[in-house]
């Protein structure tokens, strides 16, 4: 028996019926921190590219469209929009089922809340939106997309650093100032690592973690890492704790608004002995000494870079340290002759912000000797310029 026709509007009002899905929240990239509890995903549709340069930290890659897919339409688009938009059409739809076969198929409704994003908020971001809606995920959609989470990290840069007080740990290359910086974040004070966010130690041999070469990220990303760790201060009455950097690590500058803040700041330097940092700088950067990154140590692209410095001579003599394994000669002509050197030329720029001096004769990879003889030194000198509270709230969570 056939069933009486209905009317275009009747199909139309039956399908919403029961085809609603669940709803859309369009949210601004202000509400996103009193959207955490909320959200339990954050999906970046755009290019793996475009994720790589930057993205909102903890954000995932789902591409709707990948690098050769957007190109394509891209390219289609110049000549005949409709073409590309059917294009676009095909290719998004053939990811999106491919990410409901693989992500979304171990993350129901009940455990996934997601947040998408594009690079506008516009196509991209809204197809995995609608989709996700119909199956019935409650879904957030950033307004304006990446573009204006990177205009809200900007002007956040802006003003954010001035409602901190830093102290600065300063100290020659090999004293173990991240360490230090670690075994302080460990005992509850509020730390910065500049260098960790750089992805880069900040010197000479300083893209490797001491097993492994490491990329460092985008200026952009580097300062979206930088504003998400300002952001997340718990308190913004007590110290923070940076290491004395210059105003470039790697490849990356430090923000102009933090980087003004960290000139003005109060700071300690940290005194090791020259033995003890040849050996910790030895053990820091053995990936130098690995037979299969002896010639890119020798090559212009490290010790190379300090014949304008320290001569063509000089760099010789390295160069054949290098080549004779003599690894403890090479750190403490590299640490004597061109760290200490610079080290030196910075901190009489700062002499009127040093709070004191901490000697530490001991080893720095000793984190029990670390915690009860060279944390309290330096929290009582900071006592002394600055507000107690803003030291003691930190020190009772340890």
């Amino acid at each position: 028996m056939l069933r009486p026709f209905l009317s275009p509007n009747k199909y139309i009002n039956t399908f919403a019926r029961h085809f609603s899905g669940a709803p859309i929240t369009t949210v601004q990239p202000s509400d996103l921190s009193a959207l955490q509890s909320n959200i339990t995903h954050v999906i970046d549709v755009r290019t793996p590219s475009e994720y790589q340069h930057d993205r909102i930290p903890q954000a995932i890659n789902l591409p709707v469209l990948h690098q050769h897919q957007h190109h394509e339409v891209g390219t289609h688009y110049k000549g005949n929009p409709f073409q590309a938009r059917k294009v676009g059409a095909a290719h998004v739809s053939n990811n999106i089922a491919t990410m409901l076969d693989t992500f979304f198929q171990n993350h129901d409704a009940t455990t996934c809340r997601p947040l998408i994003y594009c690079w506008r908020g516009g196509q991209r971001s809204q197809s995995l939106a609608h989709v996700l809606s119909q199956i019935g995920y409650q879904t957030y959609l950033l307004q304006g997309g990446y573009k204006s989470y990177r205009q809200q990290v900007v002007q956040s840069l802006k003003h954010i650093a001035n409602k901190y007080t830093f102290v600065l740990l300063s100290g020659m290359t090999g004293s173990g100032k991240t360490k230090v910086l670690e075994r302080l974040h460990r005992h509850g004070h509020q730390v910065i690592d500049l260098e960790e966010l750089a992805e880069h130690r900040g010197s000479l041999l300083g893209h490797t973690d001491g097993t492994r070469e490491r990329r460092q990220p985008s200026q952009k990303l580097f300062e979206t890492r930088v504003n998400d760790q300002l952001q997340a201060i718990p308190n913004a009455n007590n110290i923070v704790w940076l290491e004395a950097e210059s105003n470039k690590i790697g490849n990356v500058h430090i923000p102009t608004e933090l980087w003004a803040a960290m000139k003005r700041s109060k700071r300690i330097a940290l005194q090791v002995p020259i033995d003890e940092r040849v050996r910790y700088t030895m053990k820091t950067y053995q990936y130098w000494m690995e037979e299969s990154n002896r010639q890119e140590l020798m090559g212009d692209a490290v010790l190379g870079r300090l014949k304008k410095t320290r001569g063509k001579e000089w760099c010789g003599r390295m160069v054949q340290l290098v080549q004779d394994q003599r690894w403890a000669d090479l750190v403490q002509c590299l640490l004597k002759d061109h760290y200490d050197v610079l080290y030196q030329e910075n901190e009489n720029r700062y002499r009127d912000k040093l709070i004191g001096e901490v000697v530490y004769v001991n080893a720095l990879d000793n984190d029990e000797q670390i915690d009860r003889l060279l944390l309290p030194e330096m929290e009582r000198l900071v006592k002394t310029v600055v507000p107690e509270g803003h030291v003691a709230a930190a020190s009772a969570q340890q």
